[in-house]
C-alpha cells in the first residue's frame, strides 16, 4: 500500500463511518475506524499513480448513495466512484496533473441544481457538474 496523500470520510450502508485512503499506488481503500487492517469494501483501482484528493458528493433523496470523486496527480484523470460496490461510473481525463478537489453544494453552479465539483492543479482550475 505504501503512503497515504489523501483521506475523507464516507459513510457506511449500515449508518456508521468509513475512513477512505487514497493511496500512492493509485487505489482507494475504505476501511472502518473499528478494524483498521481489514479493508471493509473492494479496493477501487484505476488511477495509475498517487491519488492526490478524495471528495465524498454526499447522498440526496433522489441519489440514496454516495459519490466518490478522487483526482489522480500523475494520470491526470478525476474519477467517480460508487463505494460500495468499487464501479468506476465516470473518468474524465484532464490532460494536467491534478492536486485538489472539492464538491460544490446542490446548486453551486449556474442554472443547474445537480452537485458538481472542482478540481485544480499547476495548470488551473475547472468544475463539473455530476448528474446522479
Amino acid at each position: 500500500m505504501g503512503p497515504v496523500p489523501s483521506l475523507a470520510v464516507c459513510p457506511a450502508e449500515n449508518g456508521s463511518s468509513l475512513l477512505v485512503t487514497g493511496g500512492s499506488d493509485g487505489c482507494v481503500r475504505l476501511w472502518s475506524p473499528d478494524a483498521p487492517r481489514t479493508e471493509a469494501y473492494p479496493v477501487l483501482e484505476g488511477h495509475h499513480g498517487p491519488i492526490s484528493a478524495i471528495v465524498l458528493l454526499p447522498p440526496t433523496p433522489t441519489s440514496p448513495q454516495p459519490i466518490l470523486a478522487t483526482a489522480g496527480s500523475s494520470d491526470t484523470t478525476v474519477c467517480l466512484w460508487n463505494p460500495w460496490t468499487g464501479e468506476e461510473l465516470m473518468r474524465v481525463v484532464t490532460g494536467t496533473p491534478l492536486t485538489s478537489l472539492c464538491a460544490l453544494p446542490d446548486g453551486g453552479m449556474p442554472d443547474t441544481t445537480d452537485p458538481a465539483i472542482a478540481f485544480g492543479g499547476p495548470a488551473g482550475l475547472a468544475a463539473l457538474t455530476v448528474r446522479r
